[in-house]
């Protein structure tokens, strides 16, 4: 999975980037080339693939990972840099957008001052003037193409016409609903404010409880069809926490009163956002976890470790985690009845261990 962290400038975004992948980057507080991008990956921390390698003590324990890339902030008055930044964004499954909610005298809001909801509805119509001029600009080569007697998908045309009329109206096209025969016109293209997006509002370490009130009301407000989101953290103090030896965040988070780190914040919000769900393969050589989208059946799921399970599938073996643990084992797991074998159309629950048998 590819996350993209964006947002406009000096909103602690880079900061975050280094809590979620460890990596130190340069901060530069000025404007920063549009090339200049960062990229790392993060480890999906998850207690059911812990407990299953401490069982089975493979040679090999694999956690799935997201790749998370920190952007260049956009700015206010500068569209032209602000596109060529966003063509970044085009390949990311979600979009993460940073905002200020922190004081800091150093370093001044481009704004010159704080208004979360100014912000998140500022960075929304950036997105919205990407697409905007995508559709225009592929509306425009039709007719043109029309005119000079070549064949053109007139269905595409009236699709564009409905998504440019839509966009005029400030709706990002993640709330637009599209048909599957729409969805599938749509496929060479690469829209972003059809992305699932996560506002994060990156508050001072003194500040979240005057914040809570104003972070509900939001969410309220900017809630599309659960395609988007908004939590509260503040970067700075996940980057400390990140810092620290793993055996001393426990007790530092729950001193602070923190539930859990930005990191496993940002995973679950973006896996609920895209619909993803784990599977597990277990056995001496290794302990893994597998990324789908939920819905997936078993041969599709197979399709995830390798195309010859998909294509030569035949069964799987299948326990729930919560019956696995249960039983203990898998003899224990099989004597109970627990194992069960499932077909090409079964479809995959989150946490399934999975075994497939094939023939290619």
């Amino acid at each position: 999975m590819k996350a993209c962290l964006t947002g406009f400038e000096k909103t602690g975004k880079t900061t975050l980037f280094k809590a979620i992948t460890g990596i130190d980057v340069p901060i530069n507080l000025g404007q920063t080339p549009e090339n200049m991008i960062h990229e790392g990956v993060a480890i999906v921390e998850d207690q059911r693939i812990t407990k299953l390698s401490a069982m089975f003590n493979p040679r090999k324990t694999t956690y799935a990972t997201i790749k998370y890339v920190d952007l260049p902030g956009i700015s206010k008055n500068d569209q032209q840099r602000n596109q060529k930044i966003f063509e970044n964004i085009k390949d990311a499954e979600v979009l993460i957008h940073v905002i200020r909610a922190f004081n800091d005298s150093a370093t001044i809001h481009p704004f010159g001052e704080i208004d979360i909801e100014r912000d998140i509805k500022s960075f929304e119509s950036e997105l919205l003037l990407f697409d905007y001029l995508l559709v225009e600009k592929r509306i425009e080569r039709i007719t043109n193409n029309l005119k000079r007697g070549l064949k053109e998908n007139q269905k595409e045309l009236e699709l564009f016409q409905k998504m440019k009329e839509y966009l005029e109206n400030e709706k990002p096209l993640r709330t637009f609903s599209f048909s599957p025969e729409e969805a599938k016109i749509l496929l060479p293209y690469k829209f972003i404010s059809i992305k699932p997006i996560i506002h994060v509002i990156n508050h001072g370490e003194e500040g979240l409880e005057q914040l809570q009130n104003r972070v509900n009301f939001l969410s309220n407000s900017f809630n599309d069809s659960n395609n988007s989101s908004i939590i509260s953290l503040c970067a700075n103090l996940e980057k400390e926490i990140s810092e620290l030896p793993s055996e001393e965040r426990r007790d530092f988070l729950k001193e602070l009163n923190i539930v859990e780190p930005a990191s496993n914040i940002l995973v679950k919000e973006s896996y609920k956002l895209l619909g993803f769900i784990s599977f597990f393969t277990v056995g001496e050589d290794e302990v893994r976890a597998w990324t789908i989208k939920k819905g997936m059946t078993a041969k599709e799921a197979g399709g995830r470790i390798h195309s010859d399970i998909e294509k030569g599938f035949i069964r799987a073996e299948v326990i729930s985690y919560k019956d696995f643990i249960e039983a203990g084992s898998l003899k224990s797991a099989k004597e109970k009845g627990l194992l069960r074998l499932e077909g090409k159309t079964y479809i995959v629950e989150d946490g399934d261990i999975m075994n497939f048998r094939f023939n290619v």
